[in-house]
């Protein structure tokens, strides 16, 4: 699209918040004075934000790494924000902002927002899902995938650097290592989305698929052709590779314990994209220094990769908590977001279009007749 470039636009719509070097222009006129102020918290693309919302409300980016970059106009204009995952929003934060009304939560997790306070102040939270499934799906397979033969392969490929490319005694006896996919079992903890997503794309390699989803009705396993344990354990002990895609709550935090890892098959491979939570780091980072699990891959984490439990353990594939993203998702997310946004002021919290209100129990029926960025 194109971005209009005259001084009066660029400054109303498109300037860097945090930089106290560039400043909001004032709207000359009293109905572009009535449009509230969203602010994107993080980026300075707001591009697809802009052709949404420009009929609506000014759009500013903050383009922040942290809370603290925020500006002060921010906190005290702002009516809106969008924000992905590294500006957290719990109590103190939220007391910050004199004017915030909604917040649109882009992606999976809502680790940084706190419902319960921001419902309490009056502010409603949207949360954009539904969207990279597909992504989130391939990741988990291609991160499978790489368990079963890629690791393999690469240390196959190191060792042989220096011998010939024949095939030898050493390359037999190393490649003997390597398993076969065809047969194995593959124990998906959640039959959400993501899960079935993968489920589906794991049986065409062969894999013999199981879950575990106590939260689920009868029948699935019958639609999807894959068997159902109605015991955790159970698919623990049988399972070749778990991968985890529960939703988070109080029974599914540190579902992977020092137990769970005790029961699982030590040549097991464990996959997580899902929350860092679900699984206990330090048991993990045990488990795979003892050689007690044939290895993991993360593309989520509670502790910091880089100095927590896991900085150092073997058999451990990181990713960057990219698993949900592409270039179509990335774009879907914004421009969901962005509509999420526009519904919320065109039409309010109690508008039945506003499609993803995560914190409605949380706001008094009072309270949600008054909030309106009208």
């Amino acid at each position: 699209m194109d971005i209009p470039t005259d001084d009066l636009l660029f400054g109303q719509y498109f300037p860097r918040l945090g930089d106290s070097k560039r400043k909001l222009s004032d709207p000359s006129s009293s109905a572009k004075r009535l449009r509230p102020l969203v602010a994107m918290l993080e980026g300075k693309d707001c591009s697809v934000e802009f052709s949404i919302l420009q009929s609506v409300s000014k759009v500013a980016f903050c383009d922040a790494e942290k809370f603290e970059h925020l500006s002060q106009k921010v906190f005290n204009e702002a009516e809106g924000v969008l924000v992905w995952d590294a500006i957290p929003l719990g109590k103190e934060q939220l007391k910050k902002f004199k004017a915030l009304k909604c917040i649109v939560k882009i992606g999976y997790g809502l680790q940084n927002v706190d419902l319960q306070v921001a419902g309490q102040m009056g502010i409603a939270v949207c949360q954009i899902t539904g969207i990279g499934i597909e992504e989130a799906a391939d990741s988990t397979l291609g991160l499978i995938l790489d368990m079963f033969r890629k690791s393999k392969l690469v240390e196959l490929n190191f060792s042989s650097k220096n011998l010939s490319w024949k095939i030898t005694e050493t390359t037999r006896k190393f490649g003997a290592t390597i398993p076969r996919i065809r047969g194995k079992t593959l124990g998906i903890i959640g039959l959400g989305r993501v899960g079935r997503a993968v489920a589906m794309r794991a049986i065409t390699f062969g894999f013999n698929v199981i879950f575990y989803d106590p939260n689920l009705e009868d029948g699935h396993d019958k639609v999807y052709g894959i068997t159902r344990v109605n015991v955790l354990d159970e698919l623990l002990a049988k399972s070749d590779c778990v991968t985890l895609h529960c939703g988070f709550n109080a029974s599914s935090k540190r579902i992977i314990s020092k137990s769970a890892l005790e029961i699982m098959r030590p040549e097991a491979f464990l996959v997580n994209i899902t929350d860092g939570r679900f699984i206990d780091e330090v048991a993990l980072s045990v488990a795979l220094h003892s050689g007690r699990l044939g290895g993991a891959a993360l593309d989520t984490y509670e502790s910091n990769p880089a100095c927590g439990p896991l900085t150092y353990a073997p058999n451990l594939m990181r990713g960057g908590r990219t698993a949900y993203f592409s270039k179509d998702s990335l774009f879907e997310f914004r421009q969901a977001a962005a509509l999420e946004m526009k519904t919320f002021i065109e039409e309010g919290v109690t508008s039945q279009k506003l499609r993803h209100l995560k914190n409605r129990k949380y706001l008094s029926l009072a309270e949600a007749q008054n909030i309106s960025v009208d």
